[in-house]
């Protein structure tokens, strides 16, 4: 058996898997072991376990260190996030604290990291009878996805994101990203880029809107929060029986960072993720209801002005790491066949057209919130 899924992937055989497994089970066996979701970092496999205590189930990974190099900042991360949720959760009288907030399963030794040879593992206690969603939501889904990361922020709001490690630099740097896009294009190592002069000079007209955040961030005009820095539609649980939002996972990438991306990177994953379905007005203004009534009051007037820009600005973010990929040779997104990369890029970049097309809606929208 092998899990894992992109270009780069960490792979593992099972073997391995078992015998890491076996440390997670406490005084149980390990029972079955099966490969979970098509994540692009890391390989996951559902492990259910047999012991004294009746059956327990995890969710094991082997981590991907090349993304992720200090893996003890992640693991200490994730602790005092969750640590810090389930407290505020508790204080608040809410039950099935286990549904709601992910928690690290401890191995034999009480580490949360476990490592066997030159690969590292860690565990969480399976969320049961929860699925996240895939394809387009419908409009009760993206409220509900809107209440729950606005929740997941508003949790935070008291989590100085000084006591975070930010444990990839630069991720939502914007201008960033432009410019490396800019090195690569020049340097064309693969000969791609005399395809997509179009798409560059597309990106190369909208770089200030990447100086905006930019700036405002330097000045300090936009406060430094507890992010999350992932918020895909499928980086969220749903209950299976009534369909309600219950936990939000992938919290590796949780860090300091600014809530417009966050809510950029959400309201952005409407139209598709990686693909290219469409904009929705009407899921959008779900979205915006249940996150707005979660955060709204935490918002600074500067956040507040910047927002509606900020699925923009995250989508033309995104269109230039996929291109960006695509010019390097495919090095760190999956790709089931050529020129993929460039679909996905150009995907993107039609979501920020769209969102300039519906600017003022947008910001309407924003306006009533």
């Amino acid at each position: 058996m092998h899990v894992g899924m992109y270009a780069g992937a960490v792979r593992a055989d099972v073997e391995q898997i078992r015998r890491v497994a076996k440390r997670f089970a406490g005084a149980g066996s390990v029972a079955s072991l099966t490969p979970h979701g098509a994540g692009l970092i890391h390989d996951s496999v559902v492990v259910r376990c047999e012991g004294t205590h009746g059956p327990r189930a995890i969710l094991l990974q082997r981590l991907n260190q090349r993304v992720f190099p200090d893996l003890p900042a992640v693991i200490e991360n994730i602790a005092r996030v969750t640590s810090h949720l389930r407290a505020k959760l508790e204080a608040r009288g809410e039950h099935e604290l286990e549904r709601r907030v992910l928690q690290l399963a401890a191995a034999d030794d009480g580490a949360y990291l476990v490592r066997d040879g030159d690969d590292a593992y860690r565990a969480y206690r399976l969320i049961e009878r929860a699925h996240s969603l895939h394809g387009q939501p419908t409009e009760h889904a993206a409220g509900e996805a809107g209440r729950a990361f606005g929740q997941f922020q508003a949790l935070l709001a008291d989590l100085p994101a000084s006591q975070l490690t930010e444990t990839i630099v630069g991720f939502h740097d914007t201008q960033a990203r432009l410019a490396a896009l800019l090195a690569v294009a020049q340097a064309d190592s693969h000969g791609r880029a005399g395809a997509v002069h179009a798409e560059l000079d597309f990106i190369a007209e909208r770089a200030a809107l990447a100086h905006t955040f930019a700036a405002a961030q330097a000045s300090g005009e936009l406060p430094q929060r507890v992010a999350h820095n992932d918020t895909k539609l499928d980086n969220l649980l749903f209950d299976d029986a009534t369909g309600a939002a219950l936990c939000v996972v992938d919290l590796d990438t949780t860090m300091p960072g600014s809530w417009l991306h966050d809510f950029g990177d959400l309201a952005r994953s409407l139209a598709g993720g990686e693909t290219d379905m469409g904009f929705h007005m009407p899921l959008l203004a779900a979205l915006v209801s249940g996150y707005f009534a979660e955060v709204g009051s935490l918002l600074t007037p500067a956040e507040r002005a910047l927002m509606p820009d900020a699925p923009r600005l995250i989508a033309l973010e995104l269109g230039s790491r996929f291109l960006l990929d695509y010019l390097s040779g495919d090095r760190y997104f999956a790709i089931e066949h050529a020129g993929q990369n460039l679909e996905r890029a150009r995907a993107q970049l039609r979501v920020v057209r769209e969102l300039e097309r519906r600017e003022h809606e947008l910001r309407q929208l924003m306006e009533r919130s």
